[in-house]
């Protein structure tokens, strides 16, 4: 079996999820996650995930060494930037495996095996989980020379690196202009120099049709030969290891919740538990389905009865929506903000 590798580099606090995505990477025995951070390590991290604890000056420092660019960030999210560029950046951590790719952790990951089979390995040097481009969330590379530095084939790559901001390189890039990584890899299949598969494995929160009329624009006199269609989405639901829609129960490689992300959450809430029998991703947040109701009680009690837990069974009784507690939290935080401007304007 070959030996797959995703990267992803995340710098302040880990997402309040993180426990949550660290489950679904340990029901992917087979595949190695390698987290770059500066954030603690969480205490139920799977043997099969690696969190290298870093900080973002010593990133830039090595993106500038490996790519001999004038890397800068600005922002964190200017990171992105840098994905094309892991097999060449890490290339320490990279000797053992025989693929290595790029992966977000605002997706919930199902049976990836099943979707990126032995077949597909030997036969592909790239393989996306979209199929109009290179996806940023969830790509993986073959692991040599020529696929490792293809980035460096891209004549704007030094200065996506150098913008400092997120400019989109590591997909079609942002604007009107085609000149992301995904031109590279097009013009390097075009050319028969290496093969390309692009699958449609991920299931979406939502849609965006304005996005997609863009890109139709932008990279169709390249692609004439691809069918663009939206990707699905929608409510998922997780059990046994594998991610599927609840309405159709069509299973999907992972779930990317990119826009649900910033409401659907509240800290107390997250934690992973065997008594959990499956789980379902709303829009208004997640919903726990346990094995019986005692696990239901001791999961919110557990060995103890403070603040957080009686909370936690509160909200769940009345069936209070997750989204509306943040909000509500979020409005005290602005009036609190504004009070305080105001006070320090008359005093």
């Amino acid at each position: 079996m070959k030996k797959i590798i995703l990267i992803n580099i995340y710098i302040g606090k880990l997402p309040n999820w993180i426990n949550l995505f660290l489950q679904t990477c340990k029901n992917n025995p087979t595949i190695d996650w390698l987290i770059f951070s500066n954030d603690k390590t969480p205490n139920n991290t799977p043997p099969n995930v690696k969190i290298v604890n870093t900080d973002l000056n010593r990133i830039v420092s090595l993106a500038r060494k490996k790519t001999d660019t004038k890397v800068r960030i600005f922002e964190t999210r200017a990171i992105c930037n840098l994905k094309p560029a892991y097999g060449v950046i890490f290339e320490d951590y990279l000797h053992d495996y025989d693929f290595w790719g790029h992966c977000d952790l605002d997706i919930m990951c199902g049976d990836i095996r099943k979707f990126i089979t032995e077949k597909m390995l030997d036969q592909y040097d790239v393989i996306s989980s979209c199929i109009l481009h290179i996806a940023g969330p969830f790509t993986i590379y073959r692991n040599c020379a020529k696929i490792n530095y293809l980035f460096k084939e891209n004549p704007k790559y030094k200065e996506a690196f150098e913008k400092g901001k997120n400019v989109g390189f590591d997909e079609v890039g942002f604007g009107k202009e085609y000149f992301g990584f995904d031109l590279t890899v097009t013009q390097a299949q075009e050319k028969g120099l290496i093969k390309v598969a692009m699958q449609k494995v991920a299931l979406r929160d939502k849609n965006n049709k304005k996005w997609l009329k863009n890109l139709i624009k932008k990279v169709k006199p390249i692609k004439k030969h691809i069918k663009f269609e939206r990707e699905k989405a929608g409510i998922c639901y997780y059990k046994n290891g594998k991610i599927f829609h609840k309405k159709t129960n069509e299973e999907f490689m992972y779930f990317h919740f990119l826009k649900w992300k910033k409401r659907m959450f509240l800290p107390l809430m997250i934690e992973w538990d065997d008594s959990i029998k499956y789980w379902e991703m709303r829009k208004r947040g997640i919903k726990l389905f346990f094995n019986s109701k005692r696990d239901l009680f001791k999961y919110y009690t557990g060995n103890f009865l403070k603040f957080p837990a009686i909370v936690n069974i509160a909200l769940y009784l009345l069936k209070i929506p997750i989204n509306k507690v943040n909000w509500f939290f979020r409005g005290l935080t602005r009036k609190g903000k504004r009070c305080y401007r105001w006070i320090n304007s008359n005093w």
